[in-house]
């Protein structure tokens, strides 16, 4: 088969593999890939939107802390027709009414501290929220980094089998030559092809690997149009950042998402306590109200028993009310309710330390890990570095031996899949790499910073 007729087959199958690809490309970085996910990410707007509840709610009124004023006005209206033969007045119709108007203020002067203690809980509540946005924040950036740079490297991957591909078409091209002029025969350009079609299915399929790569980006950025055809313009860095373990420990209980939600939810658990133990002190609450009355009656005329009519006129009458009123209250028996409540606020404190402890264990050990991991990771870097270095210097002497007839096809394949692996090593290096490094700033809370 002439290379002119395998070069047809090869890009007619890239063609119909891009069949359906849009024309139009979007050039995107990293950190505009970072900000779209942000900006999409529903767990990052539904943190936002309940740190804003706990910002309204972290009010002195929600604590009962400020006075209630209410005003009450009442409005009535009564018709009345009497009719009595046996009466002096036979029939009189009348109409009254009256309005109501009255104001109540309530203001609790003490109630053991417990408007303290629960305001306390609520600016708790409302920075636990914002640690809530923190972390929905930092884990969109977190997926969305490594979504990007896994796409990187297929793309990186993807040049590699096209280079290639591209010397296998020189060795075809060569060995088409060399058969005509009988310095080769039909067995190696066999190989040859078999070589050059083998390194096609690798193109289609890393195609394949980098096209689903882009859709697994566009879908950690919560794209809706997972057809966008973007290109990637930022490529794979090699972290070489030198961390302490000492450093990073202190910037973990400092600023890990995680463990400070944690101290935020031991000190709720905290002031619940004293909220609970509040409940068993007196109470002193201060009333106020006053209040107006204005009454009138309308009879107008009445028949008398003689048959004559007589205007009976009207009445009105008014009254002015105001009392201020101190309440106190003392819990004295509940059958131990309260004290039980106590209890129970207490034992939850003991969990939410409990808790603490934990995950302070659990961080401790995955920082520790994260650290020797990234510290390798660098090691296995640097000897990736040279490999491919020693690989692709390998690859530019055998393919100048080739084609000076000094080495045969198979010793120049087996440089090519040398070079292959290599490069899938070191691509593999540097990804590993930095994914150790995005842990460590995951965990130290340094990821959005």
């Amino acid at each position: 088969m002439k290379l002119r007729t395998l070069n047809y087959y090869l890009s007619l199958l890239c063609f119909l593999f891009f069949l359906n690809s849009v024309p139009a490309q979007e050039n995107l970085s990293l950190e505009a890939a970072i900000q779209e996910a942000i900006d999409n990410s529903f767990g990052a707007q539904i943190a936002k939107v309940n740190r804003s509840i706990a910002e309204n709610s972290d009010h002195l009124s929600f604590a009962g802390g400020l006075p209630t004023v209410n005003f009450n006005i009442n409005a009535t209206s009564t018709f009345n027709r009497n009719q009595n033969p046996a009466s002096f007045l036979t029939e009189i119709n009348s109409l009254s009414g009256g309005v109501n108007p009255n104001l109540e203020v309530a203001y609790t002067l003490y109630n053991g501290g417990r408007i303290k203690y629960t305001k306390e809980q609520l600016s708790l509540q409302r920075l636990q929220s914002e640690t809530d946005v923190q972390n929905a924040l930092q884990q969109s950036v977190y997926n969305t980094t490594l979504a990007y740079y896994q796409a990187v490297i297929q793309q990186e991957q993807l040049e590699i089998t096209r280079e290639v591909i591209a010397l296998s078409k020189d060795r075809i091209r060569r060995d088409e030559a060399r058969q005509e002029y009988g310095q080769a025969g039909s067995f190696d350009l066999l190989q040859t092809t078999d070589a050059y079609l083998n390194d096609s299915t690798t193109l289609l399929l890393q195609m394949q690997n980098f096209e689903n790569a882009k859709k697994n980006l566009l879908l950690a950025m919560g794209a809706t149009d997972l057809s966008r055809t973007i290109v990637l313009t930022d490529p794979l860095p090699q972290a070489n950042e030198t961390f302490e373990l000492e450093n990073l420990s202190q910037k973990l209980f400092a600023q890990n998402p995680e463990y400070q939600k944690l101290l935020l939810a031991r000190d709720i658990a905290a002031t619940n306590s004293n909220i609970q133990r509040a409940a068993r002190l007196p109470q002193i609450a201060l009333r106020a109200n006053g209040g107006y009355t204005y009454n009138s009656t309308f009879a107008g005329t009445g028949t008398l028993a003689d048959g004559n009519e007589r205007d009976f006129g009207g009445i009105s009458s008014t009254n002015l009310t105001g009392a201020l009123t101190v309440n106190i209250s003392m819990p004295i028996y509940d059958g131990g309710l309260r004290k039980k409540q106590v209890q129970n606020a207490v034992l939850r404190e003991i969990i939410s330390q409990l808790n603490i402890n934990q995950v302070q264990q659990q961080l401790t050990t995955q920082l520790a890990i994260a650290f020797d991991n990234y510290n390798n990771q660098k090691l296995i870097s640097e000897v990736a570095t040279t490999r491919i270095e020693n690989a692709r210097r390998s690859m530019e002497i055998a393919t100048e031996r080739f084609n000076a007839g000094q080495i045969n096809s198979f010793d120049y394949r087996a440089v090519q899949i040398s070079y292959l692996n290599a490069n899938q090593t070191f691509l593999n290096a540097l990804f590993n790499l930095q994914n150790a490094y995005l842990d460590i700033l995951d965990l130290t809370g340094e990821l959005i910073k």
